[in-house]
């Protein structure tokens, strides 16, 4: 008998196999692209929809406090759309959501300066808003007043600490992460600013939303920090509930600025974002130059 020896076929490494079969091995795309942040929006509606009227129906008949509902099921929704992307995103992106800690005071300083100058200008803008669509501007009210006017410390809680959070996950964390990831840096941030004002859905809303939405994208991209950008929304929402609880919001619409207001509120505006803007890219270039010394 004949015994035949083939010879050993031995694996080659991927650094030895040809540019075309390297080419056709395709990597998973990141999630999400535009159209998946887009489809994820939608189950962010849907979730709560069901949520709202699932409850609706089973708590209708009981002694229930239906804001502090709404609060719940706009939470929960959120939660429930984020724990289903966190399954699909890789380990070490999950791992790097709340990375880095910034333990530096010049962020935070820099950050509320530009928000302090960022919600003078949107009084200003606001005031122009409310009296162009009174039609909108009501329905913010008929939303949002039962929510405002609820009690402090479960509002506070909701709209100060739980809504930023959560947001932030989502439109940072997330969808502006996946948009950088398959379609570059300035796509990402005007779509992802684009989402987070359309999904205010109220007129009013979606124009102040959307230039919170660069700015937060702004300091996410610098930074990488979700931290910060939850700090910033923080800030930005414990304005607005302050705000809420110290004017009579339904006679703005009539109101008046005056001149020397107006002028005070572009120009105090323009300082303190040019000041926070300043300390942060100071900051910025520190980082750049030390590296190490990141925290």
């Amino acid at each position: 008998m004949i015994e035949l020896k083939l010879p050993e076929i031995k694996s080659l490494p991927r650094g030895d196999l040809p540019v075309k079969m390297l080419n056709n091995i395709r990597k998973p795309k990141p999630i999400p692209d535009a159209w998946q942040s887009i489809i994820m929006i939608i189950l962010i509606l849907a979730v709560q929809l069901f949520l709202s009227l699932t409850a609706e129906l089973f708590l209708s008949y009981l002694a229930v406090d239906f804001v502090l509902t709404d609060f719940v099921i706009s939470a929960l929704g959120n939660a429930i759309v984020i724990w289903l992307l966190l399954q699909k995103i890789s380990s070490p992106r999950v791992a790097g959501l709340f990375q880095p800690k910034l333990q530096r005071a010049a962020p935070y300083l820099g950050t509320l300066l530009l928000f302090a100058g960022f919600l003078m200008l949107q009084a200003l803008v606001n005031s122009h808003l409310w009296s162009l669509f009174q039609q909108s501007f009501t329905d913010y009210l008929e939303v949002f007043s039962p929510l405002m006017e609820h009690n402090i410390f479960i509002s506070f809680l909701f709209m100060v600490i739980i809504f930023p959070l959560l947001e932030e996950i989502i439109y940072r964390g997330i969808i502006l992460e996946g948009l950088l990831l398959n379609h570059g840096r300035n796509f990402a941030l005007l779509f992802s600013a684009l989402i987070f004002g359309l999904i205010h859905m109220i007129i009013i809303q979606i124009i102040p939303a959307f230039f919170s939405g660069l700015l937060l994208g702004w300091l996410y991209l610098k930074y990488r920090s979700l931290l910060l950008v939850f700090f910033a929304h923080a800030v930005n929402n414990a304005a607005s509930l302050t705000s809420y609880q110290l004017i009579n919001f339904t006679e703005i619409p009539e109101m008046e600025i005056a001149l020397q207001y107006q002028l005070l509120l572009i120009f105090g505006g323009l300082i303190l974002l040019g000041l926070g803007y300043k300390i942060c890219r100071a900051d910025i270039l520190k980082q750049d130059r030390h590296p190490e010394k990141t925290s």
